[in-house]
């Protein structure tokens, strides 16, 4: 019996280590298929786009390359009443989002999917943490899709040819980021 167990525990540890491999590698491929690597948002800057973005109760909030859910819990304590909804698609980020949003007992969704995908009408913020290229294809997508007045806060990043509404530097100890807001 014990040679069983073991031999059970030695296939149980190899079938997980290939599924971390697996994810691992999945993740990877989604990053480079968006350009975008995964770097979480600060809790500074994460503070600042809440606080930009001037969010209500019954609002529909978005949060594109949403990582690991910390900026959509945020915009979720910051005004309960909103709904929240991210999307990220590299699966090991989604997975480490999914469980964080659990362990917070906020009720907000992160999907895991490409946010091109998804129709951006009925949205009345929109977050962004994600490299240009991703920016240049959101640009005619919301120009097509936002509702007037909708905001768009990007952490880092500009849309080429559009001025942002307002510009704020936020200090995260060793470095300054900027935070732009947009209003379509």
């Amino acid at each position: 019996m014990g040679a069983m167990l073991q031999e059970f525990l030695a296939i149980a540890v190899l079938a997980l280590v290939l599924l971390m491999v697996v994810v691992l590698l999945l993740t990877i491929l989604a990053h480079l298929r968006t350009a975008t690597p995964y770097g979480g948002t600060p809790q500074a800057v994460g503070m600042a786009m809440v606080h930009l973005a001037r969010l209500e109760d019954g609002q529909r909030v978005c949060d594109i390359g949403a990582g690991d859910g910390r900026l959509l819990i945020a915009a979720k304590r910051a005004c309960s009443k909103i709904q929240a909804v991210g999307f990220e698609n590299a699966l090991g980020v989604w997975l480490v989002g999914k469980l964080r949003i659990l362990w917070s007992g906020q009720k907000v969704r992160l999907l895991l999917r490409d946010a091109r995908k998804f129709n951006f009408s009925r949205a009345d913020a929109v977050f962004l943490y994600v490299g240009p290229e991703m920016m240049r294809s959101l640009l005619p997508k919301f120009d097509r899709e936002l509702k007037k007045g909708a905001r768009v806060v990007s952490h880092s990043f500009r849309f080429p040819g559009r001025k942002p509404v307002k510009v704020e530097e936020v200090s995260t100890g060793k470095k300054v980021k900027k935070v732009y807001l947009y209003r379509w």
